[in-house]
């Protein structure tokens, strides 16, 4: 199908009020969301682009930067041309949280129903609710659907999701997990939207041989993660989209049915792009790692396109998990604001050992007190509970975990060089081994990154260029 013929949406939805889009001269439905206004088309490029917008046009950045896509502005029209297909958000006159996102992808071929367990057809509003899928399911959203509910999965084989349509979250008003995958094995996942969700957009558990492809995330409200993976292995993450007001991609291990003997590993994510907006990283691990091991995770070739409060790339271990054999490299920043990277081990108001006189299990969330924050990392000091002296050091000390042998390499940021947090619990959790290289900064690569971003507390065997850091003391 190429690109002017547009998906065919039902009638009683409403497009957007503020944005008109035309594709090769043929208008496109646009989505309205709280936050988000959405275009979903195929086709190949080259694809002239013709946005009307509902005020005048002062300036129109596409992102992300590395596509080079130059738009012309003449009054209340933008325009600009897509050679291939590719996945955009426009920032119109400087506005960051709203905001129009293209998706364009490359044809692909709608299955008859006959080969599917559930077709969702296009034209049509389905309001499926919570769907279990069994083994060997086959559930196809086509170009236009737009699907109010959910797909959960546990002890499942075998089982695909794909198609260009629509998981609608905005009406839901309670939380739940978007997509559920628990104890399932050989799970693919692709080119779907998920819209608006409320609590973590993927839920991945404890399941091995999954593959997610394409697909794009758009929340805005609170605990909206991205694509969460949990306990699990041999999974891999590509050319997705994912914007979130919380982690846009997060491995964590043994916050549920915790597997003290449980290894993650085998985990790679790229070709992606990540718009964190708050809380949250565009890249975090933990603050759940309790399982004994979380090895072999890479993440490369990403595009940072915002991480409004967070971290570019973290390690959170706020239990007793062992992560080690991390590699993030070809990651291209374009605007992040507090920490380039956050390696911390620690006592969080998320670890199984917090004490409960001041964390009492009764579904609450307390945050941490100002007078005992840690500010080494101040968008997080609320979340960590330091130990206060040395009784404290070593009561807390038997739960705490290690982090070592990471790699950063050819990370290149828009702006200046941003603050590196590498803080270890004590002398016994030390992070260790870790190899930072080829960090660019407005095309510039930084032969020596400026001592004081750093900031590093119980920890050593550290290198920038291969030039080890200067430490200091341990406590």
């Amino acid at each position: 199908m190429p690109a002017n013929a547009p998906f065919v949406y039902a009638s009683e939805l409403t497009s957007s009020d503020r944005y008109r889009v035309r594709l090769d001269g043929v208008e496109h439905f646009v989505m309205p969301s709280e936050r988000a206004h959405v275009v979903r088309a195929q086709g190949a490029g080259p694809v002239q682009v013709e946005i009307e917008c509902a005020e005048e046009v002062q300036e129109c950045v596409v992102r992300p930067l590395a596509l080079g896509v130059e738009s012309r502005g003449e009054g209340r029209v933008v325009r600009f041309t897509l050679n291939a297909p590719a996945r955009i958000t426009l920032e119109i006159n400087g506005e960051v949280l709203g905001g129009l996102f293209l998706f364009l992808d490359a044809e692909s071929a709608v299955p008859s129903p006959a080969e599917t367990t559930h077709f969702f057809k296009a034209g049509v509003i389905h309001e499926a609710g919570c769907v279990s899928l069994m083994s060997g399911a086959r559930v196809y959203l086509e170009g236009g659907a737009v699907v109010r509910g959910q797909f959960h999965m546990e002890n499942a084989e075998d089982v695909r999701i794909w198609g260009p349509g629509i998981l609608d979250q905005r009406a839901r008003d309670h939380r739940v997990n978007t997509l559920y995958v628990r104890k399932s094995r050989r799970i693919e996942i692709e080119d779907i939207l998920l819209l608006d969700t409320l609590d973590w957009s993927v839920h991945l558990s404890f399941s091995s041989g999954v593959s997610i492809r394409g697909i794009a995330i758009f929340g805005w409200r609170a605990n909206c993660d991205g694509i969460d993976v949990l306990s699990s292995s041999r999974v891999h993450i590509r050319d997705c989209f994912i914007r979130t007001d919380d982690d846009c991609v997060a491995i964590k291990a043994g916050k549920w049915d915790p597997d003290p003997d449980g290894v993650l590993e085998d985990v790679l994510v790229e070709g992606c792009t990540f718009w964190n907006h708050v809380p949250g990283n565009a890249i975090e691990f933990g603050f759940e790692l309790d399982n004994r091991l979380i090895r072999k995770v890479v993440f490369r070739d990403c595009d940072v396109l915002r991480v409004l409060s967070g971290a570019v790339f973290s390690v959170h271990n706020a239990g007793r998990s062992r992560v080690e054999n991390i590699l993030i490299e070809n990651i291209r920043v374009e605007d992040a604001r507090d920490e380039l990277i956050d390696l911390y081990i620690g006592m969080s108001i998320y670890s199984p050992d917090r004490p409960p006189e001041h964390f009492p299990d009764d579904g609450k969330r307390y945050w941490t007190p100002p007078e005992r924050q840690d500010m080494i990392s101040p968008d997080n000091a609320i979340q960590w509970w330091p130990p206060m002296n040395e009784a404290e050091r070593l009561a807390f000390a038997p739960g705490r975990g290690h982090i070592s042998n990471i790699r950063i390499r050819d990370i290149h940021m828009q702006g200046p060089p941003l603050p590196i947090v590498i803080k270890g619990f004590d002398k016994d959790h030390r992070i260790t081994n870790v190899d930072i290289e080829c960090i660019y900064s407005r095309g510039e690569r930084i032969d020596i990154y400026p001592a004081e971003n750093f900031r590093i507390v119980n920890a050593g065997d550290l290198r920038y260029e291969q030039q080890l850091i200067e430490t200091g003391d341990s406590v």
